[in-house]
């Protein structure tokens, strides 16, 4: 079963990739006029479900995996296909 807090998140996304008002900004990618970056999005997304990974040091891709591991995640490569997607779950968040 998925964390109610992840399912927040996840749905916080849905709800901005849905919407034409929000598009990708790297300048302006925490919210400030409505756009976000990739890493931008899921650390908020994340932070408005209760993680506080930008406490936790999070500020962009580079710096995710270890302020997720902070906030309780785990790392499932060995669990998925990356080629594929099989094993994937939903708010899976990938990093390279």
């Amino acid at each position: 079963m998925i964390d109610e807090r992840v399912e927040k998140a996840v749905q916080f996304m849905e709800k901005i990739a849905k919407d034409n008002d929000h598009g990708y900004d790297q300048m302006y990618r925490w919210g400030e006029k409505g756009d976000y970056d990739c890493s931008s999005l899921t650390i908020t997304a994340f932070d408005n479900a209760g993680f506080a990974l930008k406490d936790l040091g999070a500020t962009y891709t580079g710096n995710m995996s270890q302020a997720l591991r902070r906030a309780g995640f785990k790392n499932v490569i060995h669990k998925i296909n990356t080629r594929t997607g099989g094993g994937l779950q939903r708010g899976d968040i990938l990093l390279n």
